[in-house]
């Protein structure tokens, strides 16, 4: 496939999908709740998604809300880059997002601006990225999200000292163990809710929740969304 820029918004709730080529999704205004393989996050000007080819996801706009939408083969992207579902925005690339939003003054890009500018998108968002120094310990907690993942277990895993972790996780997140855990947890349960007749007591006890109700607790503090809201976004039935 050729590489392609579009602008697009987003009302309700959308229907999950995949498709063949790769997508990178960059908010030029507004933010967008958005489900990748599993995993949730609210994009804005700071946070973009990184989408595989065959990943199915979904995603509902928050208000008035435009997005600049890179589709291209996973080839063109750099080595490593479909490793992370959620990248950070530098200041770079914001710039070049804004100088798309303001050079699509009819709703489309010119043909001429297009090409280079998202050439210099994928340079700007992969210049300065690293290897996900996280990726062995959030898919060790994926495969056994029900274990007491205390800190020193934790620190194992990722071949770091306690404290490594804690400075790493909040310089590279803002996060702290604890909550990168529970974030695992509940990107689990979003995927998990896209399957019909799944109880939630027996959900949470799947996922390391001491009962249903600590896991709704957790799903609308982080998300501000209920496991039944969820479902609905969905259109999931229940039990």
């Amino acid at each position: 496939m050729t590489q392609a820029l579009h602008i697009r918004s987003y009302s309700g709730a959308g229907a999950l999908h995949d498709h063949d080529h790769a997508q990178l999704v960059l908010q030029m205004a507004g933010t967008l709740e958005i489900e990748v393989g599993g995993h949730g996050a609210r994009l804005s000007q700071a946070v973009s998604a990184v989408i595989a080819p065959g990943e199915p996801h979904a995603q509902q706009g928050c208000g008035l809300n435009r997005s600049l939408v890179l589709d291209l083969p996973a080839a063109a992207l750099p080595e490593g880059a479909l490793d992370r579902r959620f990248l950070p925005v530098p200041e770079a690339a914001r710039r070049l997002v804004e100088f798309a939003d303001l050079s699509a003054a009819t709703g489309t890009l010119p043909e001429r601006v297009g090409g280079p500018l998202l050439r210099l998108l994928l340079d700007s968002l992969w210049q300065n990225a690293r290897p996900c120094p996280f990726a062995r310990l959030e898919a060790a907690i994926r495969a056994e999200p029900a274990l007491d993942w205390t800190v020193d277990r934790m620190a194992r895993v990722a071949g770091m000292s306690r404290s490594a972790l804690y400075r790493a996780l909040a310089e590279a997140r803002g996060t702290t163990p604890a909550r990168l855990v529970t974030a695992t947890r509940i990107a689990l349960a979003q995927g998990a809710l896209r399957q019909p007749g799944r109880s939630l007591a027996e959900l949470a006890a799947e996922l390391g929740f001491s009962d249903q109700a600590a896991l709704t607790r957790a799903m609308r503090r982080e998300t501000g969304r209920t496991p039944g809201a969820w479902r609905a976004l969905w259109g999931t039935p229940g039990p």
